[in-house]
């Protein structure tokens, strides 16, 4: 299971859910029917195109500032 420091395993499993709906990630829910239990399997084409997009210091700038006046924590 993907552990995260300081955050429950529900929100990262939910947050790999999204990710996998957003195709950057294949992701597995191996919970089963009484567990929601997102896995990653592995980064898509579209995720990777989107490391490159924001490995530009500039985009991930406006990108962080974009989500904080959306209201977005944790970026």
């Amino acid at each position: 299971m993907l552990e995260i420091d300081d955050r429950p395993s529900e929100e990262v499993s939910y947050h790999v859910r999204l990710l996998d709906e957003a195709c950057l990630l294949a992701a597995l829910n191996t919970g089963g029917m009484d567990r929601f239990l997102w896995q990653p399997q592995r980064l898509t084409y579209k995720g990777h195109e989107f490391l490159d997009t924001i490995r530009d210091g500039e985009v991930w700038r406006r990108t962080k500032a974009g989500a904080e006046k959306a209201g977005v924590a944790g970026l």
